[in-house]
């Protein structure tokens, strides 16, 4: 009998090592996830997700600036995971806009300039948005959220997060509001544009430190994409986007060379002279852009356990 209760007593202890081992893997890969602005090469961070996904990391919070919200939201809302093929979660959230004669388009551009103070007035965008996440509000995303936009009018950063009333397809519309190509968004007596005009990689998002933290960023193009014509040729919507390319190319370059605070890791990721802005991007290039992420984040894996492993180990101390 004696044997019997020895045996027990001793699976039972085994159970309870196997659970607390268990328990301190999960929890060593618990991170926050920054991601950065992105423009139209959002795809390269669901490639990276991806890539962490299905290597076990469980993503808790997360914090994300225009094309880097919009998989943030993605990400949180479901539709980014380890069961969808990359086809299948780049055309849920690939927005293209209807085919126009180029002469409306023109004029219509023109038009909307003046009127609304951007070449499109972003309403089309969100509803497409709004039919990607079933019109759900920003407090029905799975995953705790912080999405940055900037109120020129105000002069500040505005941070919608779970606790706003907002549909998550206006919040999206907002952090992505580049400005010209999009018109501003009227909101509590402010003016709200891109979200990386203010603040293009909140990486300190979160200060608790509850976990690690890894943000995700953009390597600057080395320069603008090589042109067909002359200075002397440009038109003006040409002349508008090379100011864009040039501001957002000079706002990645600043946030690489920022110091992440204590407890923060940061990935830059590759993406070769492509643009922050290009609306004609196929569907090739997307795809291109995804395998990109994912081989790029995968080949960074081993440096993330490490750093992780390091910030469980010092926090398990204290």
């Amino acid at each position: 009998m004696k044997k019997i209760l020895f045996f027990i007593l001793l699976a039972m202890v085994m159970m309870n090592q196997e659970d607390a081992f268990a328990s301190s893997l999960s929890s060593g890969k618990e991170i926050d996830l920054v991601l950065s602005g992105s423009g139209t090469r959002y795809p390269v961070y669901v490639g990276a997700v991806r890539a962490l996904l299905e290597n076990g990391y469980q993503i808790k919070r997360l914090a994300g600036v225009s094309g880097g919200g919009l998989v943030a939201c993605a990400l949180s809302y479901g539709i980014i995971n380890i069961q969808n093929s990359p086809e299948e979660m780049l055309k849920r959230i690939g927005y293209k806009a209807e085919k126009e004669n180029v002469f409306i388009k023109r004029w219509k551009r023109r038009y909307n300039l003046i009127k609304y103070m951007g070449f499109s007035t972003g309403e089309e965008f969100e509803s497409f948005l709004d039919t990607v996440f079933e019109g759900k509000m920003v407090s029905d995303l799975k995953i705790p959220v912080r999405i940055y936009a900037t109120d020129i009018w105000n002069q500040k950063v505005v941070v919608f997060s779970n606790s706003d009333s907002l549909k998550i397809s206006h919040v999206l519309r907002m952090t992505t509001s580049v400005p010209i190509v999009f018109a501003p968004v009227h909101y509590k007596g402010g003016l709200i544009v891109d979200g990386g005009i203010g603040s293009n990689f909140p990486i300190d998002a979160f200060k608790d430190g509850a976990r690690p933290i890894i943000g995700i960023q953009m390597k600057a193009p080395a320069g603008l994409p090589k042109k067909v014509i002359t200075p002397e040729d440009l038109s003006l919507f040409q002349y508008i986007k090379l100011i864009l390319l040039t501001v957002f190319s000079s706002l990645e370059h600043e946030h690489i060379k920022q110091v992440p605070p204590p407890g923060a890791k940061v990935i830059v990721l590759d993406t070769g002279n492509l643009s922050y802005i290009d609306p004609e991007i196929t569907e090739k290039a997307m795809i291109d852009l995804y395998q990109s992420g994912y081989q790029q984040m995968k080949e960074k894996l081993t440096e993330i356990d490490a750093y992780l492993k390091d910030f469980y180990s010092r926090r398990d101390k204290k």
